[in-house]
């Protein structure tokens, strides 16, 4: 198994750490429930290409507001790119992606903040690579 932790100062500003998984495999789709472009929040999609050759790949954007958007992105071979979510569906939106690729893809959507103000940090999750109706959590806190 093998984890990427990540130590920041993001932008100057926002002091944080955050840790992804590793992915399992490259699929040609992901899925992301969660982003958010409202003030201080800034979220990304990086997207690592393993292939040889070039691949073409779609984000759709599903927003909070009820808008859809999409975008296309060219991926150079053995290369990771990054994309902007908060320059490509503008502020004050929740946001729901979809990664369809020509040919598998890893992606990852990290998302740095400073939320109400206050607590500055960030998270970062690996797409799932399938939608399901049932999902299982070991640890959640209400407190």
């Amino acid at each position: 198994m093998v984890e990427r932790p990540l130590y920041f100062l993001y932008r100057g500003v926002w002091e944080g750490g955050h840790d992804v998984v590793g992915a399992l495999e490259p699929a040609r789709e992901w899925y992301f429930a969660e982003g958010c472009t409202r003030d201080g929040f800034h979220t990304w999609l990086c997207l690592g290409n393993p292939q040889q050759e070039q691949v073409e790949a779609t984000v759709d954007y599903y927003l909070g507001s009820g808008r859809n958007e999409s975008r296309s992105i060219s991926l150079p071979p053995l290369s990771r790119s990054t994309v902007d979510v908060n320059l490509d569906v503008g502020p004050g939106e929740d946001v729901s992606m979809r990664v369809t690729a020509g040919a598998p893809v890893v992606t990852e959507r990290p998302t740095y903040f400073h939320y109400h103000g206050m607590w500055p940090g960030g998270h970062d999750v690996m797409g799932a690579t399938t939608t399901a109706t049932d999902w299982h959590f070991a640890e959640g806190c209400t407190r």
